[in-house]
């Protein structure tokens, strides 16, 4: 069978207000349970690799055999197969696992089953609740408290899980946005298992890169609008435990995906009016008021690290990059507490609750959704010539362009470039790839242009005076890599320019 559901993870301590929420406190009590479950796999996690669990747990004093996939992600929502078999004790029972279609494959070479062993294990107490709506939908909620353990180290388990028994999948997000007035619920993507993996072989998380949409022409504006704002938030929160983990790269990520995120609703502004998309605009302008400090930040250490290559002899240096890495903590600091907020996690949750539901369609009258029907191919076209049109006008006499008039191209460069990679499924081919390597190399240049006017605005920032020796040395370093990026920009000004247009 296909299990659709929504974990969620959120402290012990707010265990009993969880409980105590209306929606719970009210909803059908089925009771309590002591969980134990084993997993097993291979010495060589042949089942992680395959994205396949195994495990047996006992359950109303009858042992039951689990298999279960990887499945597929949307807005948090899991949905993936299960396969249940009674089986008659604590080890795997071979003759009960699937033999055909692609997990049977997974279970079919000798040296799989012949070499599974226990790896993980789950010691949970649940409390478990039947849980209706108005709209006739149907939900197992079940509080889990408990914890992992895997080669001789254990985790807290502290995690409610909605499984859908019958209706929308959406619903599932909107009890989790009712819940969350209760306890702060993040959105938990790993199952107990991996969670039990990650004992077994801990590593650093590793920052999360922005997955492209697929788009069909076939498509309505409205179905490519959900699929790009979903991947946006994915490439978004996906960089959580690498931000908390204090990588540069996770941060710049995470920027980027709120960028993306805010990119296309300005892409989408002339079907869903800015008064709609208000709100989530304004949660999306929090986060970044601390992303974007921490960024500038990175950004000119790593240039100031060149710098300090280049002269290792410069003690001012030295003390420079002493201060700015005191200002880098301190603005992470305020990073890491906005991430730590319950106000982040609603975020969070209240934008995958939008996203599922189409929560910007609750707002908007019948015309202007029945212009959302319309075909994706046809507003992507008109989307992606008037970016185009607008970024041929602003950057009309290139050279002669001011820093902050270059600094305005850039944001337009960003938003077709961005815009074009939302909707290139629908274009594909070599001009297409022409046209996002142009923009990109385009967008990088300008960058770098920025990149220097924020280092003056930073050292200004922690009131370096142009007599310090540093300061000196760093604006004349800075002056004269801003003439060289100057140059090249023109280049890559022309390469856009002599591009193909894919959506012609």
């Amino acid at each position: 069978m296909t299990e659709t559901e929504l974990k969620l993870r959120f402290a012990s301590a707010q265990e009993s207000s969880l409980l105590a929420h209306p929606r719970l406190a009210s909803a059908t009590d089925c009771g309590s349970e002591h969980l134990v479950a084993t997993y097993f796999d291979t010495p060589d996690l042949r089942l992680r690799g395959a994205g396949v669990a195994l495990r047996v747990r006992r359950e109303d004093g009858k042992w039951v055999q689990t298999v279960k996939t990887e499945g597929a992600v949307a807005n948090g929502i899991h949905s993936r197969q299960e396969i249940d078999e009674p089986i008659l004790g604590p080890g795997v029972d071979l003759t009960k696992l699937p033999v055909e279609g692609p997990i049977g494959q997974v279970f079919a070479p000798e040296q799989v089953r012949n070499r599974l062993h226990p790896v993980v294990e789950t010691d949970v107490h649940r409390h478990r609740f039947t849980l209706e709506t108005l709209n006739g939908a149907r939900i197992d909620a079940a509080v889990d408290i408990g914890v992992v353990r895997a080669g001789g180290g254990a985790s807290p388990i502290s995690e409610l899980e909605l499984e859908l028994l019958d209706g929308d999948p959406g619903v599932l997000l909107s009890i989790a946005v009712e819940l969350s007035d209760a306890a702060v619920l993040e959105i938990e993507q790993r199952n107990k298992a991996e969670q039990g993996y990650e004992l077994l072989y801990p590593s650093r998380p590793k920052p999360v890169f922005a997955d492209l949409p697929v788009l069909t022409r076939e498509m309505s504006a409205e179905d490519a609008l959900q699929a790009i704002l979903g991947c946006c938030v994915n490439h978004l929160n996906g960089n959580l435990a690498a931000v908390l983990d204090g990588q540069a790269e996770g941060v710049h990520q995470m920027r980027v995906g709120l960028r993306r995120f805010r990119s296309c609703l300005n892409v989408y502004k002339r079907l869903v009016p800015a008064d709609v998309t208000a709100t989530v605009r304004a949660e999306a302008r929090w986060l970044g008021e601390a992303l974007g400090p921490v960024r500038d930040w990175d950004v000119f250490s790593d240039n100031l690290s060149t710098v300090r290559q280049q002269f290792p002899e410069r003690r001012s240096l030295r003390t420079l990059l002493k201060r700015c890495a005191a200002v880098r903590a301190a603005r992470n600091a305020d990073l890491t507490d906005r991430l730590g907020s319950p106000r982040y996690h609603i975020l969070i949750l209240t934008l995958a609750e939008w996203i599922h539901n189409r929560g910007w369609s609750r707002e908007m009258d019948a015309e202007s959704r029945d212009r959302l029907r319309r075909p994706v191919v046809d507003y992507a076209g008109k989307v992606l010539r008037r970016l185009h049109r607008r970024l041929m006008e602003d950057g009309e006499n290139f050279s002669q362009l001011s820093p902050a008039a270059k600094h305005a191209l850039r944001i337009q460069v960003k938003r077709l470039r961005y815009g074009l990679q939302f909707f290139s499924s629908l274009y594909g081919g070599k001009s297409t790839k022409r046209m996002l390597r142009a923009l990109g190399d385009l967008q990088d240049d300008l960058g770098v242009l920025h990149d220097v006017h924020v280092a003056h605005a930073l050292l200004n920032e922690i009131n370096l005076k142009s007599s310090n020796p540093a300061r000196a040395l760093l604006d004349g370093w800075f002056g004269a890599r801003a003439d060289y990026q100057d140059r090249h920009a023109w280049v890559a000004w022309r390469q856009y320019v002599d591009a193909p247009i894919p959506w012609r």
